[in-house]
């Protein structure tokens, strides 16, 4: 694991993680639902509809959402698809 270093700024989301600024984190199924208070079913029916972000595959067997996508879908929820369509 890298030092800090000014040049080179990190942030902990959690005790022993290291994420360095200006990268995007995934958020698993989870996170997403506690985030936007949605039921699972809701998620896919909105996924699907292309009213909320769609999920990345990340590795076989193992998908998220992009946590910058997330942040602006849950500032404005009713201008993402919008978006997606312009």
């Amino acid at each position: 694991m890298q030092q800090a270093t000014p040049d080179r700024r990190h942030r902990a989301s959690r005790p022993g993680e290291l994420v360095m600024e200006g990268l995007d984190r995934y958020l698993r199924e989870a996170e997403v639902l506690r985030v936007t208070s949605l039921s699972h079913s809701t998620l896919r029916r909105e996924v699907k509809a292309k009213r909320l972000p769609s999920q990345v595959r990340i590795s076989p067997g193992r998908v998220g959402w992009r946590a910058s996508e997330i942040a602006i879908w849950h500032r404005a929820p009713a201008e993402w698809g919008q978006r997606e369509a312009a």
